[in-house]
């Protein structure tokens, strides 16, 4: 028995426990992400966390998890 478990995925997020393709992923993973709104600007707004960050085009957030490609707020 591990003193470690291995990590689990929060709803919606992909990976090994929910991916039947894991061996597949290149971990660049492109999917849907958080919640985003576009601000006119081709910025969008990310709402994943309270930073509530505009992203601009080929950009990522504070967090470098949520970026902005082709107006698509993404996980990268």
């Amino acid at each position: 028995m591990s003193a470690i478990d291995p990590p689990t995925n929060m709803p919606g997020e992909s990976g090994p426990e929910s991916d039947p393709d894991a061996s597949s992923n290149t971990g660049s993973h492109t999917g849907p992400a958080a919640e985003s709104s576009a601000t006119g600007d081709s910025k969008i707004r990310c709402d994943a966390c309270p930073v509530l960050c505009n992203i601009r085009p080929g950009r990522t957030g504070a967090c470098d998890r949520y970026g902005n490609q082709n107006g698509k707020l993404v996980r990268t």
